[in-house]
């Protein structure tokens, strides 16, 4: 009895707070019918109707007239719903009558005509009046709002059954209960409807109450330029919610919802402030299309794009955003992905989280794990080259040979090779989306290489073929301790191998990997409410975005991680002449941290061997260190990165200027995208934009938008090329080499890839990532030689 006295109150609580919410709702949407007046009317941005006239358009066509209205209720539906006690604040019929006078009031009624509905299987929304429910067998597929006002209806016509198929049941303020077929229906015959579990029932009329096609427009409708309405609505309706997620959950609120008639006027007045007024017109950029190269050759593009991994699918993306379709993607291999189709040896994932490592247009609510694998990846990306449709312009197994800039033509040769057969083409512009870890790496200052007489490979080269179990000397040397090799060996140790040898140069700093497997209500959470996978990219963003502060400006954070990784180090490794060998002697950050929670325990197995000392030279089956210790292998794994201080293809410029003269001193380029002496030429994810600390996709996309901004002021003031100015050139280079001198990449302690052979960084951006969005915003024309 206390317990009941003593919960009234917290139910008084409940009801007074949900009112106050409802009330508080209420006001919000006469503020914003003010405020929508006072923008749109008081200020002139609607123009005044009041004695305004429309001058009609001469014509002599029967076809041909000033406008065509589609619907004739108060948006169309009132008319066409008129099934058994369809009601709303007032009865159907009472809405229909109103309107009919409407229509007769101000002679409208001659200008439209509508087909009637016949057969034996209806819906509500297209009832047929024609229909006789007397002694036969009815089936009402749905429990929704037309189904629990039609249901009774039918019921009280002397049907001889009355079968009520539902899917997930309805909250009913207040009803009976009735009796459902809960299972949903499989299959439909001539006579009957089967369930999931196999059940049969035999119906004569079928009654359709499934709603209706909420979230697709009625008709397709393309306005200027062939600009779909349905894709116009669909960008400013994401971007709108996105960024008015207060509004939405307001919007969705317990008590707004059971105020059904204030809640239409509410949303449709928030929505239409919120579309049109907060964010002013759609995108003047969205109805901007660039101008291709019109010409009879089949050869010549507007724009030719090398590789498809993430730089090159997208860069095609955004070019079939803009409506240019005269371009072609060249990919070496037979499938779209880049580096992470080429990357499949065991155990190969990303240590980026999956929410951010993908394209922000393109989230994908499936991804199995928190950190994706790479086939997961490289699905992805196969996904994205469907969706968009960039796989027709794509020249599969063609490798480039060879870039030239012909002055003449003001066009950019392209040579390339496919099953032995050579091709050339020829575009306005080339953009380079391979990245820098596109080529494999082999050592060479280890002779003997070339002597060795088992099996070898690279992990970005991986052969399946290779078997590591039951070998008569089944032991496998892995060279390198990297991001590749701390994936690769846990994988190996676990093929029965009977031993393993680890050689190390310099031990990594480990970080613990957080990595779980997400559920599949999750998947379902992110599929049916896509901004939640927003607001949780925009969280992981922020939080490794916060990393910068102990890499590039070196905040005490560094020490706080530094002090983890060593704890997770002790309390991984209890030997303390081993940890010795595990532990680096430069700062944390200094190398690429790496993210695994099973390296440590591998190192200890029985069958793992560390080895610490440098290699001397291979022999034909084994491999000699420093020490002079022979260590006889079968299998070689070399773990040894990719060439990213080499160009992968040669190229050449004005006055056939090559970029391997152009970079012999120092790998540089013009935010990381342009270099002077080759016009037309861009690079995605080129010099000083990859990251230490976040997503790459993040400056890929930035530097996508930057290149078709310089399409589009290319194409705008009619110039046939551009080149990055020599000065600005410089002395960009000169001011980011500045600020990479502070960061803990250059005075961490060690030598990296990052570094060339002078100690020059030529591959980190030295800063938050937001900082080089904004400075990717626009195409900065001033700094570039324009030749019209």
């Amino acid at each position: 009895m206390g317990h009941k006295l003593t919960s009234i109150p917290r139910l008084l609580l409940f009801f007074i707070c949900s009112y106050a919410l409802t009330i508080i709702a209420i006001l919000i949407g006469l503020i914003s019918q003010l405020l929508y007046w006072l923008i749109n009317d008081l200020f002139g941005r609607r123009e005044r109707r009041a004695k305004r006239k429309l001058k009609p358009t001469s014509t002599k066509k029967d076809d041909e007239y000033n406008f065509i209205i589609i619907g004739t209720g108060f948006s169309g539906i009132d008319t066409a719903v008129k099934y058994l006690s369809c009601a709303c604040d007032s009865r159907q019929p009472e809405i229909s009558q109103n309107l009919e006078r409407c229509a007769d009031k101000y002679d409208v009624r001659r200008h439209f005509c509508f087909d009637t509905f016949e057969g034996q299987m209806c819906h509500t929304a297209e009832w047929d009046k024609r229909i006789n429910f007397k002694n036969k067998r009815v089936a009402v597929v749905g429990t929704g709002a037309g189904a629990i006002q039609v249901v009774p209806k039918i019921q009280q016509m002397n049907v001889s059954q009355l079968l009520v198929f539902q899917r997930t049941p309805p909250w009913i303020i207040p009803r009976a209960d009735r009796c459902l077929i809960t299972n949903r229906i499989r299959e439909v015959t001539s006579n009957s409807t089967v369930t999931r579990d196999g059940q049969t029932y035999p119906v004569d009329i079928i009654v359709w109450s499934t709603g209706f096609e909420a979230q697709q427009f009625a008709l397709p409708i393309y306005g200027i330029d062939g600009c779909s309405l349905a894709e116009q609505w669909l960008i400013v309706m994401v971007l709108s919610l996105f960024l008015r997620l207060d509004i939405l959950l307001l919007l969705l609120g317990f008590q707004i919802v059971l105020c059904t008639t204030l809640l239409v006027g509410v949303m449709g007045q928030f929505f239409h402030w919120l579309i049109y007024d907060s964010f002013g017109r759609a995108s003047k950029r969205a109805k901007r299309k660039i101008k291709w190269i019109n010409n009879q050759r089949d050869d010549e593009y507007y724009a030719i794009i090398i590789g498809t991994g993430f730089s090159g699918l997208g860069m095609a993306i955004k070019l079939n955003e803009l409506g240019m379709d005269n371009y072609i993607l060249i990919e070496r291999h037979g499938h779209v992905g880049g580096t992470w189709y080429a990357n499949k040896y065991p155990g190969c994932a990303c240590d980026v989280p999956s929410n951010l490592y993908s394209y922000s247009f393109e989230p994908n609510p499936k991804w199995s794990h928190y950190f994706s694998r790479q086939p997961e990846i490289a699905q992805y990306l196969e996904h994205c080259a469907d969706k968009y449709d960039v796989r027709r312009h794509i020249h599969f197994n063609t490798t480039v040979s060879q870039l030239k800039w012909i002055e003449e033509r003001q066009l950019w040769q392209v040579k390339t090779k496919s099953n032995d057969v050579e091709r050339i083409f020829y575009a306005r512009s080339v953009v380079l989306g391979t990245g820098i870890l596109s080529n494999a790496a082999y050592p060479n200052d280890i002779p003997g290489i070339d002597t060795f007489e088992g099996q070898m490979c690279h992990t970005a080269e991986w052969d399946k073929s290779i078997n590591f179990k039951n070998k008569r000397v089944a032991v496998v040397a892995v060279v390198g301790t990297g991001a590749g090799a701390i994936q690769v060996v846990p994988k190996i140790q676990q093929m029965n191998v009977s031993q393993l040898l680890v050689f190390q140069r310099t031990p990594p700093w480990i970080i613990p990997r957080v990595d779980r497997t997400i559920t599949q209500w999750e998947k379902d959470l992110l599929a049916r409410f896509p901004i939640v996978q927003k607001l949780i990219r925009l969280f992981i963003y922020w939080i490794t975005e916060s990393v910068a502060l102990s890499f590039v400006y070196r905040w005490p954070l560094k020490i706080i991680n530094e002090k983890l990784v060593k704890f997770n180090l002790e309390r991984q490794i209890g030997d303390e002449k081993f940890r010795t060998k595990l532990t680096p002697t430069w700062e944390f950050g200094c190398k690429r941290m790496l993210i695994t929670n099973d390296w440590y325990p591998t190192l200890q197995k029985p069958n793992v061997q560390l080895v610490t000392n440098r290699i001397r030279e291979i022999k034909s089956h084994s491999i000699i260190t420093q020490d002079g210790t022979e260590h006889p292998v079968d299998i070689i794994i070399w773990s040894t990165g990719f060439q990213a201080q080499e160009f992968p293809l040669p190229v050449y410029g004005l006055n056939g200027y090559s970029l391997a003269e152009q970079w012999s001193q120092t790998i540089q380029a013009y935010r990381g995208v342009t270099v002077p002496n080759f016009p037309n030429f861009f690079i995605l994810l080129g010099p000083n934009t990859a990251l230490g600390h976040n997503s790459v996709v993040i400056m890929i996309e930035s530097q996508i938008n930057y290149v078709a901004e310089a399409f589009f002021y290319m194409d705008e003031n009619n110039l046939r090329s551009i080149e990055i100015k020599e000065d600005v050139h410089v002395e960009y280079n000169q001011n980011l080499q500045s600020k990479l001198k502070r960061t803990v990449w250059q005075k961490g302690g060690c030598h990296s890839w990052y570094q060339d052979a002078k100690g020059n960084n030529t591959s980190l951006w030295p800063d938050f990532t937001w900082s080089y969005i904004l400075l990717m915003k626009n195409f900065d024309y001033k700094s570039y030689f324009l030749k019209s």
